[in-house]
């Protein structure tokens, strides 16, 4: 009777747990485990998957080609198309160093953030709309500072322009979950230098 028992909760737990495959050069989003409020992304990326390891994690590398620091199991990917909008080594794009302002762009619909680019000089400084980021850590850290900085003067500023931003995120991840589902290529930017 046992026996049985076991192997009902074996086949349920089985089917409510698939281990899924990633094959090496594909496209996947990570689980962002540090995501501190409902508005955050739950997922990160996208990363290319190097290799799988003998305990079955896989090793990951970002859009600048460089090896993630730690692996991830499977649970903590998730598969995305793969589209000629994913950056890749032979598109371009660039780190962004920090964020040094940021203003409403002239119809006052966009929010531009006026970038310092990893390993260029103040005179590459340009400025980019919040959907070109890669992620959205910098911009969190941007309005951090700032928070920091004059706490009581610009904080619900501060707050507003963020909310508004993760509404942005909210919608363009959903818009890319029905691109996913419906076989069609992902819309993903990668931070461009303008």
């Amino acid at each position: 009777k046992s026996k049985v028992a076991q192997q009902k909760m074996i086949k349920a737990f089985n089917k409510s747990h698939r281990l899924t495959e990633f094959t090496p050069g594909s496209f996947v989003m990570v689980k962002d485990e540090e995501a501190e409020s409902a508005f955050d992304p739950k997922y990160d990326g996208p990363f290319k998957i190097v290799r799988r390891t003998p305990k079955g994690t896989y090793v990951l590398r970002d859009n600048l080609n460089r090896l993630l620091a730690r692996n991830y199991s499977p649970d903590q990917l998730k598969p995305v198309a793969q589209s000629r909008d994913i950056p890749t080594k032979e598109t371009d794009h660039w780190e962004v160093e920090k964020i040094l302002s940021h203003r409403l762009d002239d119809e006052g619909a966009k929010t531009l953030y006026t970038v310092k680019w990893k390993g260029f000089d103040e005179t590459e400084n340009s400025e980019i709309p919040y959907e070109n980021f890669d992620s959205k850590k910098a911009v969190d850290l941007y309005y951090d500072q700032i928070q920091k900085a004059n706490p009581h003067m610009l904080a619900t500023h501060a707050r507003r322009l963020k909310n508004k931003e993760n509404k942005l995120t909210k919608a363009l991840q959903k818009q890319a979950s029905a691109q996913v589902a419906h076989k069609a290529p992902t819309t993903r930017n990668a931070a461009k230098k303008h």
